[in-house]
């Protein structure tokens, strides 16, 4: 078992840890949540970088195509170095194949966090409007798993994770803390210390709750 879990209110991408886990979905496509947090702090993609953004959109394929282009063409969003570090991974590297439920992505480094894409929950683009897939707790956990798997080969002592996939992704706040605790746990010692980031305010209300699952758990 890791050495400490700790509890925090705020904005996940200042916490201080070696490693951060972003809640995503399968697309790597980044809207809000935690997504939008690493987004904004990771700042707006310009100069050539912006160039490289717009041309790795134009490549890529279906089924990431449309949802692109819906994000960044039709609703305008703006580009920022988190997105274009994800899409890059998602179009080169995967050939614009989507991850499933359950998978995690090898860290990125955006203004010296090195961030794992978790994907709890994902949508069909096959459908109009998208269809959401929902998460489930054997999803959270492997994704996680993958996360933590990352950060010992990296050499991570302490890892930041949102309350994954309780606003969107279908779970309660019970199945989540305890895909998240089964996902620690199988993490054996290798890491020190663990943050288990709210990072709005509905999840600060339910704080006593986190609080006293954890401090139970240990």
């Amino acid at each position: 078992m890791v050495s400490k879990i700790t509890v925090l209110y705020g904005n996940i991408a200042y916490v201080n840890a070696d490693m951060h886990v972003n809640s995503s979905n399968g697309f790597l496509l980044h809207g809000s949540g935690t997504a939008e947090q690493y987004a904004d702090y990771s700042g707006s993609v310009v100069g050539d970088e912006l160039q490289e953004f717009w041309n790795l959109v134009n490549i890529a394929k279906e089924p990431l195509k449309s949802p692109l282009d819906h994000m960044y063409r039709i609703r305008k969003r703006e580009p920022t170095r988190f997105q274009y570090e994800s899409l890059e991974d998602m179009v080169v590297s995967r050939d614009s194949r989507p991850l499933k439920r359950g998978d995690a992505v090898i860290p990125i480094t955006i203004n010296n966090l090195q961030i794992s894409n978790a994907v709890g929950m994902t949508y069909d683009w096959k459908k109009s409007p998208p269809k959401l897939i929902p998460a489930t707790k054997k999803t959270v956990q492997d994704s996680l798993e993958k996360s933590f798997g990352f950060a010992k080969k990296l050499g991570c002592k302490s890892v930041a994770i949102p309350v994954m996939c309780t606003r969107k992704g279908g779970l309660s706040k019970e199945e989540s803390s305890e895909a998240t605790l089964f996902a620690i746990e199988s993490s054996g010692n290798s890491i020190d210390k663990i943050f288990i980031v709210l990072y709005n305010d509905e999840l600060l209300k339910n704080k006593q709750f986190f609080d006293e699952f954890y401090k139970d758990a240990l």
